[in-house]
Protein backbone atom coordinates (compact mmCIF):
# COMPACT_ATOMS: atom_id res chain seq x y z
CA UNK A 1 0.00 0.00 0.00
CA UNK A 2 1.44 3.46 -0.87
CA UNK A 3 1.09 6.31 0.96
CA UNK A 4 -0.10 9.94 -1.14
CA UNK A 5 2.58 12.09 -1.10
CA UNK A 6 0.83 14.76 1.27
CA UNK A 7 0.30 11.78 3.76
CA UNK A 8 4.05 10.53 3.50
CA UNK A 9 5.60 14.37 4.41
CA UNK A 10 3.27 13.98 7.28
CA UNK A 11 4.96 11.28 8.36
CA UNK A 12 7.99 12.04 7.94
CA UNK A 13 7.78 15.44 9.63
CA UNK A 14 5.76 14.04 12.49
CA UNK A 15 8.34 11.35 12.99
CA UNK A 16 10.98 14.31 12.48
CA UNK A 17 9.53 16.33 15.18
CA UNK A 18 9.48 13.17 17.71
CA UNK A 19 12.99 12.74 17.65
CA UNK A 20 14.08 16.48 17.19
CA UNK A 21 11.73 16.13 20.84
CA UNK A 22 13.78 13.25 22.29
CA UNK A 23 17.08 14.76 20.83
CA UNK A 24 16.70 17.71 22.74
CA UNK A 25 15.54 16.10 26.19
CA UNK A 26 17.83 13.01 26.32
CA UNK A 27 20.94 15.20 25.39
CA UNK A 28 21.92 14.45 29.24
CA UNK A 29 21.61 10.61 30.17
CA UNK A 30 20.43 9.91 33.10
CA UNK A 31 21.88 6.73 34.89
CA UNK A 32 20.64 4.39 37.57
CA UNK A 33 23.01 5.74 39.65
CA UNK A 34 22.05 9.10 39.89
CA UNK A 35 18.14 7.35 40.42
CA UNK A 36 19.99 5.38 43.32
CA UNK A 37 21.38 8.29 44.78
CA UNK A 38 18.24 10.54 44.61
CA UNK A 39 16.05 7.22 45.70
CA UNK A 40 18.43 6.71 49.01
CA UNK A 41 18.70 10.53 49.95
CA UNK A 42 14.62 10.88 49.79
CA UNK A 43 14.48 7.35 51.75
CA UNK A 44 17.49 8.79 54.62
CA UNK A 45 15.05 12.12 54.71
CA UNK A 46 11.99 10.54 55.40
CA UNK A 47 13.00 9.81 59.42
CA UNK A 48 11.54 6.52 58.84
CA UNK A 49 13.29 3.47 59.46
CA UNK A 50 14.15 1.04 56.65
CA UNK A 51 11.58 -1.74 58.85
CA UNK A 52 8.42 0.89 59.13
CA UNK A 53 8.80 1.64 55.05
CA UNK A 54 9.02 -1.73 54.03
CA UNK A 55 5.74 -2.44 56.35
CA UNK A 56 4.37 0.57 54.48
CA UNK A 57 4.96 -0.79 51.42
CA UNK A 58 4.45 -4.54 51.60
CA UNK A 59 8.10 -5.46 51.20
CA UNK A 60 10.79 -6.87 53.12
CA UNK A 61 13.40 -4.34 55.23
CA UNK A 62 16.21 -6.22 52.54
CA UNK A 63 14.26 -4.77 49.77
CA UNK A 64 14.69 -1.60 51.26
CA UNK A 65 18.33 -1.69 52.05
CA UNK A 66 18.80 -2.63 48.56
CA UNK A 67 17.09 0.75 47.28
CA UNK A 68 19.47 2.52 49.70
CA UNK A 69 22.59 0.53 48.56
CA UNK A 70 21.96 0.71 45.04
CA UNK A 71 21.56 -3.04 44.93
CA UNK A 72 18.09 -2.52 43.36
CA UNK A 73 15.31 -0.39 42.02
CA UNK A 74 11.82 -1.12 42.89
CA UNK A 75 9.41 -2.14 40.41
CA UNK A 76 7.22 0.78 38.90
CA UNK A 77 4.14 0.37 41.11
CA UNK A 78 6.26 0.13 44.34
CA UNK A 79 8.04 3.06 43.16
CA UNK A 80 4.66 5.09 43.09
CA UNK A 81 3.78 4.16 46.40
CA UNK A 82 6.84 5.18 47.85
CA UNK A 83 7.18 8.62 46.40
CA UNK A 84 3.58 8.87 47.80
CA UNK A 85 4.51 7.67 51.31
CA UNK A 86 8.02 9.64 51.16
CA UNK A 87 5.62 13.13 49.85
CA UNK A 88 8.36 13.32 46.73
CA UNK A 89 7.69 13.46 43.19
CA UNK A 90 8.57 10.80 41.22
CA UNK A 91 10.35 12.90 38.40
CA UNK A 92 12.68 14.29 41.13
CA UNK A 93 13.51 10.50 41.69
CA UNK A 94 13.73 9.79 38.36
CA UNK A 95 16.44 12.71 37.83
CA UNK A 96 13.77 14.42 35.29
CA UNK A 97 12.99 17.66 37.36
CA UNK A 98 16.35 19.54 39.32
CA UNK A 99 14.52 21.41 41.89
Amino acid sequence: MRMSGKAHKRCLYGRGRFILFHYRYLMETITTEQIHEKLAECIRQSGMTQRELAQKLNVTQQCISAYVTGKKLPALDTLANLCTLLDVEADYILCLKKY
